[in-house]
C-alpha cells in the first residue's frame, strides 16, 4: 500500500490534484518607497511608466520555491553531493520600484533629434537591493505559485539583450533649453516567508536505485508513492534546481505539495523526492517542517524594466 499525504484531494484513481481556486490572486499595493539612483514619486511613476496600482498584475497568494546549496561530497560510486537546504513559501507584500539613471543630455548639447541606440549597464542598480531575481514561468506554472531563484546577473543580461535589440528608436520634438536624463525603472517584490521544509539528501548522477538518500524516517516501503499518485500536479515538481555551493543537483526531482484550510491560507507543505532513472517517489519526512518568518526583497524581471527620456527638473534628486 502507497503512502498517502493527508490535506490534498484524491481522484477516484487516487491521484493528487488541486481545483483552479485553491490558490487565490491578490491585487498587491505599490510600495512608498523608491530605490536606486532616484527617487521618483507615485505621480512620476503613473505619468511616466504606467506604473500604479491600478496598472500592476495580479499575483498568486503564494510562492514556492527551493533554497537549496549542494557541495561536493566526495568520490565514491563516481561523485555524490550533499544537498542541504529549505523548500520556502512566500507570500507577497508589495511592489517595490527602482529606478537607474542611464546617462544625461546637458542643455548646451541637446539638439532637436535625440537618438537612442544603446543602454549601458543599468540592471545592477535596478537589482541592487533584491536578495536574487523569482523567475516565474509562463507555462506548467501550476496555479501560478512554483516559482524558482534566479541569480540577479543573469536577469541583467536578459535585459541588456532586450533593450539593445528592441529599444533602438529616435525621439524627434524641439527640446529647447531643457536638460533630459535617460532612466529605467524595474520592479521588486517584497515577500513575507511564511513555511519551510528542511531537505537534507545526498545524490549522485549515477541514475541507480542508490542515487539518492537520506537519513532518518521511515522504511522506503512505507513512504513509496507511484508515479501515477502525482501525475496530476507535476507543475509543482521541480528538476535540474539553481543551487548555491558547488550547484550541482545531479538528478534530484522535488514534488511539491501545498496544503490549504477552509480559509485558503496555506498551513502545511508536503514534499516527495525522486531522482533520474527512478520510477516512482518516495515521501520525504524525515525534514522539519513549520512556519518561519522575515521579509526579503526580489527582482521581478517578469515585468520588463523599461526606459525613457525625461525632462531633468521632472526628477527629483539622487538618492543619498
Amino acid at each position: 500500500m502507497s503512502f498517502t499525504f493527508n490535506g490534498v484531494k484524491k481522484d477516484g484513481n487516487g491521484a493528487y490534484y488541486y481545483n483552479d481556486g485553491d490558490v487565490e490572486s491578490h491585487r498587491i499595493p505599490l510600495s512608498d518607497q523608491c530605490y536606486g539612483d532616484v527617487r521618483m514619486s507615485r505621480e512620476q511613476l503613473e505619468e511616466w511608466f504606467g506604473i500604479s496600482n491600478d496598472t500592476l498584475p495580479d499575483l498568486p497568494a503564494y510562492y514556492i520555491l527551493p533554497r537549496l546549496d549542494s557541495t561536493w561530497g566526495g568520490t565514491a560510486g563516481g561523485g555524490w553531493w550533499n544537498v542541504t537546504g529549505d523548500i520556502v513559501v512566500y507570500k507577497p507584500i508589495e511592489w517595490v520600484p527602482s529606478v537607474a539613471r542611464i546617462r544625461d543630455f546637458p542643455k548646451n548639447s541637446i539638439v532637436t533629434n535625440i537618438e537612442k541606440e544603446r543602454v549601458e549597464t543599468t540592471t545592477t542598480k535596478l537589482y541592487a537591493k533584491a536578495e536574487f531575481a523569482l523567475e516565474v514561468s509562463a507555462g506548467g506554472n501550476y496555479m501560478g505559485i512554483k516559482a524558482e531563484a534566479k541569480a540577479k546577473t543573469e536577469t541583467g543580461v536578459e535585459f541588456e539583450k532586450e533593450v539593445r535589440n528592441k529599444d533602438t528608436y529616435t525621439q524627434k520634438g524641439v527640446v529647447g533649453d531643457v536638460a533630459l536624463v535617460e532612466v529605467a525603472v524595474g520592479l521588486m517584490l517584497r515577500v513575507e516567508e511564511i513555511y519551510t521544509h528542511n531537505i537534507k539528501v545526498w545524490v549522485d548522477g549515477r541514475e541507480k536505485g542508490d542515487s539518492l538518500g537520506w537519513h532518518g524516517g521511515p522504511s522506503w516501503n512505507d513512504i513509496h508513492i507511484p508515479s501515477r499518485s502525482l501525475s496530476r500536479v507535476g507543475g509543482l515538481q521541480f528538476s535540474k534546481i539553481t543551487m548555491t555551493g558547488g550547484g550541482h543537483s545531479a538528478g534530484l526531482y522535488v514534488q511539491t505539495l501545498p496544503v490549504f484550510d477552509e480559509k485558503k491560507e496555506l498551513k502545511d507543505l508536503h514534499i516527495a523526492l525522486s531522482n533520474v532513472g527512478w520510477t516512482d517517489w518516495y515521501a520525504y519526512v524525515a525534514g522539519k517542517k513549520g512556519r518561519s518568518s522575515g521579509r526579503q526583497l526580489l527582482a521581478y524581471p517578469n515585468y520588463r524594466p523599461s526606459t525613457t527620456l525625461m525632462p531633468l527638473n521632472k526628477t527629483p534628486a539622487k538618492t543619498e
